[in-house]
């Protein structure tokens, strides 16, 4: 028996798959926070669904963010509309 747990921030493919590597965004405070000041610049070189993207967005941080999957990263967009990036 394998039991599995799926946040509920986690984002899905068209396809109903998940998004490998997605973290979720408590530990991107936990990481990132401590290395962080008000309004630093943040370069992100593997964005994936954008976890970084929001928290950065929240937190008030400027960010930059790249991604090679073009599928993954129009969801990363469709994610953080609702941020204005």
């Amino acid at each position: 028996c394998t039991l599995t747990t799926t946040a509920k921030e986690r984002i899905r493919k068209e396809d109903g798959h998940l998004i490998r590597w997605q973290k979720p965004l408590s530990l991107m405070a936990r990481i990132i926070s401590p290395w962080l000041k008000d309004k630093s610049e943040v370069l992100d070189i593997f964005m994936g669904s954008g976890t970084l993207a929001e928290w950065c967005a929240i937190n008030g941080h400027n960010y930059t963010g790249i991604e090679y999957d073009k599928e993954v990263f129009k969801l990363a967009q469709k994610r953080l509309e609702k941020y204005g990036i």
